[in-house]
């Protein structure tokens, strides 16, 4: 029994030195592929030991720039949904100059669309619209007050009739004639409306074959030179609503690029006091347009209030998002990056306050970051930014 088992430990263990030594020749055959295969990711310009490397021209190609993390004063933030509108005198109406059936002059008006004063927007067609013809009638009602304004100024200049007598006389001509220069007493062939300033659409009111009365309106035109913002603040922050500094805002079309208000002449109009059951309270504030933002635009709200910390702060843009965590890419050296993770705390649709993962003066890539993150998960750049060799 133990002969065997003697000669059993023979074998197996040199069957072990030998896939050892075999083992050994396979791993120097993979270090060496390994070895290419980093010297191939280095020359393409990917992730090596977690450093991502991108080189000056895929980040020039890529928009790829770099900022430094900063110690700044934060403010409190307050974040809501809101709404752009015109600024009230910033808006005009286009009314329909007579009754009959709708049509737009050019492509249909959409909400933003920017028109110039004098355009016409819309024809309006009274074809197969049975119309009366007030015209005859009122002249002739015109003739015959006039004949009687006539005969009683005579009397009243007699002082046969009193001067109440008199003003009715005159009164019955002005009216008379109002009722003959009114466009609808009048059988038309149609008409045109047209804007009566420059802006753009702030709302249509009515479809192409919408029949309208005369002075109906059809539009109104807001001009872009200032607008309003709406929020919808939570009730809960109404005491710090006395106390707003500021606002960014985020539209829907342009998610990567917030609009800081309190560059734009900034003004907080109003804000409501609230009911005791209100869920939310309206806040109003007004700015200059920076051009492309329309009335109408739903927004997502940072609402600035002055009280302020001392924190760590990087753009939003910095951010990228994986799996619920946070990311950003530290600059070690020319065209390396490292990819860390941070903490982050309040955001103000601008900058995003870092609780911890970074240091002060620290180089990171602020604009471009979605680049270096595809590079990094996929192993290789995006197409299109890749490096020619």
């Amino acid at each position: 029994m133990y002969k065997y088992l003697i000669i059993f430990l023979s074998v197996f263990l040199w069957a072990c030195g030998s896939g050892h030594d075999e083992s050994g020749e396979h791993d120097g055959h993979e270090d060496h592929e390994e070895h290419a295969d980093e010297h191939a990711q280095e020359e393409h310009g990917h992730s090596h030991e977690g450093i991502v490397l991108f080189s000056k021209h895929q980040a020039e190609a890529g928009g790829v720039q770099i900022g430094q993390v900063k110690a700044a004063e934060f403010n409190g933030v307050i974040r809501c949904s809101g709404e752009v509108l015109p600024a009230q005198g910033q808006e005009r109406t286009v009314s329909a100059p007579v009754a009959g059936m709708v049509s737009f002059a050019g492509s249909p008006l959409s909400v933003g669309a920017a028109v110039g004063a004098g355009q016409t927007l819309f024809t309006i067609s009274t074809r197969g619209i049975v119309q009366n013809d007030q015209g005859p009638e009122l002249r002739a009602a015109l003739k015959g007050a006039e004949a009687n304004l006539a005969r009683v100024k005579a009397q009243y200049e007699d002082k046969l009739v009193t001067k109440a007598e008199y003003d009715a006389a005159v009164a019955a001509v002005d009216a008379a004639r109002a009722a003959l220069t009114n466009p609808g007493a009048h059988a038309v062939r149609g008409g045109s409306a047209s804007s009566p300033i420059s802006g753009y659409v702030a709302e249509c009111l009515v479809k192409p074959g919408d029949y309208v009365e005369v002075g109906a309106p059809l539009a109104r035109i807001a001009t872009n030179q200032r607008l309003q913002l709406r929020a919808e603040v939570p009730q809960r922050y109404s005491n710090l609503l006395s106390n707003i500094v500021g606002a960014n805002i985020v539209l829907p079309f342009r998610p990567d690029d917030p609009i800081s208000l309190s560059a734009l002449n900034f003004r907080l109009v109003s804000y409501g006091k609230g009911s005791s059951g209100a869920l939310y309270i309206p806040v109003t504030i007004e700015f200059n347009n920076p051009g492309g933002m329309a009335a109408g635009s739903p927004a997502e709200v940072y609402l600035l209030n002055g009280h302020t910390s001392p924190a760590l702060i990087i753009p939003r843009s910095a951010l990228t998002e994986e799996e619920g965590l946070y990311f950003v890419y530290v600059e070690t050296q020319p065209e390396h990056y490292r990819k860390q993770q941070v903490e982050v705390g309040c955001n103000d649709g601008v900058n995003v306050e870092i609780l911890s993962g970074l240091k002060e003066g620290e180089k990171i890539v602020v604009k471009g970051a979605t680049l270096l993150k595809l590079a990094a998960n996929s192993g290789k750049a995006p197409q299109g930014h890749t490096h020619n060799h």
